[in-house]
């Protein structure tokens, strides 16, 4: 029952890190259509948070398939 709890909490604080991971990418996307950022800074950015993206599902999936 132990390692249920852990599994529940590791998976609400993954979906909790996926959400503002959306909210980030959606802020992304609104400052550089304001101009705050430019082509190449928000290449790079959304490279790093793209791979945060990958990380994340990552451990999603090897959550997923833990007993």
């Amino acid at each position: 029952q132990v390692v249920t709890l852990k599994k529940c909490w590791r998976v609400f604080l993954i979906q909790h890190a996926d959400d503002y991971l959306q909210a980030l990418r959606l802020y992304l996307r609104l400052i550089h259509r304001w101009q705050w950022i430019n082509d190449g800074q928000y290449r790079h950015v959304s490279r790093m948070v793209a791979e945060i993206g990958r990380l994340l599902g990552g451990w999603r999936k090897r959550t997923a398939l833990q007993k």
